[in-house]
């Protein structure tokens, strides 16, 4: 089903998806998840289990692999550290033999700070051929496109997010403000903020990633959704990025936090753009309309977001030890046990 027609708008069947109440956006839709492969000779090839789940080793990726034609990877904890910057070794080489076997890889992330070609830019460092921009996913640029296509904005948007979101917005022909640090600073007497700047046209507040959020910021998000035509959108959610440890007794928080606590002072829900929100899936099937999702696998180090995406969708999924999951995310969600896992993605290139 396509999101957006060849002429770049929403199509019809969606918008009477919409119109209709059913799901599309920030629900998580369990499709009747029936696995890509024979059970019986998986059981053959996979020997080692944790929780029972089936173990990925080069010593098995060979025939794994022979099972998928598109592989979708987040990126923070898959294709680099959490920490955004440390790279994992074998990387490029693996990157490359997933080109050479002809596998087609999509980037799909909730990371919302870098723009489309912001990310093109960073594989490239990296050491790893990206392919082509329409390969790559980030919220950012979904957030643009349902805005653009979905709710069909006009006026401005309220940016509580970074310059990359920024910048997909502006690509799109969205007018948009507030990336960056407010220069209006935070002030708790009445007499002040109620001096303090707004616009007249907002039409959406948008929530993403934002080093800058502060009082001021949270005060004029809530102010502008006291317009219930206003509407509320964010990258992520309260429950799916909180936050993840970056050292000892080192806890750096996410956009969700920031989601939660403009919720909580405007009353309103937002709408999930981010996985495992299946507008991501509508956006990418807007690109590649022909994708089979029973010869799809989602790899990712998140239990909430990315094997929740790939159960939304019906496509299997493996999780990764190399970033900010463990196997106690798995135990405190029976509902989202992976299909398969592996200690990094390096274990899919089988011939090193």
């Amino acid at each position: 089903m396509a999101f957006v027609s060849s002429s770049g708008r929403i199509t019809r069947h969606v918008i009477s998806r919409l119109r209709a109440g059913l799901p599309l956006i920030g629900n998580i839709r369990m499709i009747n998840h029936r696995p890509n492969h024979n059970t019986e000779q998986l059981d053959k090839d996979f020997s080692g289990t944790r929780l029972g789940i089936k173990e990925i080793t080069k010593n098995n990726s060979e025939d794994f692999l022979s099972r998928y034609d598109s592989i979708f990877l987040d990126c923070d904890g898959v294709l680099w550290r959490t920490d955004h910057v440390t790279p994992i070794p074998g990387i490029p080489a693996v990157m490359q033999k997933l080109r050479d076997l002809g596998k087609q890889i999509l980037f799909v992330t909730n990371n919302s700070i870098l723009s489309r070609d912001q990310w093109y830019q960073k594989y490239l460092k990296y050491d790893f051929d990206p392919g082509k921009m329409e390969d790559i996913f980030c919220v950012a640029y979904a957030t643009a496109v349902y805005l653009r296509d979905v709710l069909k904005i006009t006026g401005y948007v309220y940016n509580v997010g970074s310059v990359g979101m920024e910048r997909e917005l502006t690509l799109a022909g969205i007018k948009n403000m507030g990336a960056g640090e407010d220069p209006e600073k935070p002030s708790p007497y009445v007499k002040d903020l109620l001096n303090m700047t707004f616009r007249n046209d907002v039409q959406a507040v948008v929530i993403g990633f934002d080093e800058f959020f502060n009082y001021t910021k949270l005060y004029k998000a809530a102010s502008y959704l006291t317009d219930p035509a206003c509407h509320f959108v964010s990258a992520s959610s309260i429950g799916f990025g909180t936050g993840v440890m970056i050292g000892p007794n080192r806890l750096q928080p996410f956009t969700g936090p920031i989601v939660s606590a403009v919720k909580t002072v405007s009353k309103r829900e937002p709408i999930l753009i981010g996985k495992p929100g299946y507008h991501m899936f509508e956006c990418i099937k807007s690109t590649h309309p022909k994708i089979d999702t029973s010869r799809c696998l989602m790899i990712g180090d998140s239990i909430t977001a990315d094997v929740g995406f790939a159960k939304s969708t019906g496509m299997d999924s493996a999780f990764v030890l190399s970033g900010s999951g463990t196997f106690d995310h798995v135990k405190q969600n029976p509902h989202l046990v992976p299909d398969f896992y592996m200690d990094s993605l390096v274990e899919l290139n089988y011939d090193s």
